[in-house]
């Protein structure tokens, strides 16, 4: 899966990590569509440390490693399924987070 972060991202974290119903909902006196569930905006699961953490725990058990790889390949994320071991690379660690949950509940 190749997504960039953004909402689109989070939205999808919400609805099959969390299990979340997500809506999308213009913002208050602009056009920006954003997601929401149950009245409250969703984190910024992809671009934001601490809402990714939230990611991290909710993949415990399935012995996730974050490691910086380099300009070239920029951060990866190590998790084993089912006692296969896979490698995901996102542009930041939050993005590479994301991007391992969502093969892992896949």
């Amino acid at each position: 899966m190749n997504m960039k972060p953004g909402r689109e991202l989070d939205a999808l974290i919400a609805e099959k990590v969390f299990g979340l119903e997500v809506e999308w909902k213009e913002g208050f006196g602009s056009k920006e569509v954003f997601p929401v569930s149950r009245l409250t905006a969703i984190p910024e699961y992809s671009t934001d440390i601490a809402a990714a953490w939230l990611v991290v725990e909710k993949l415990k058990g399935r012995e996730p490693s974050i490691a910086y790889e380099g300009e070239k390949y920029g951060w990866e994320v190590s998790l084993t399924i089912n006692h296969e071991i896979f490698c995901i690379y996102g542009k930041s660690a939050p993005h590479a987070i994301c991007l391992a949950a969502l093969k892992a509940v896949s």
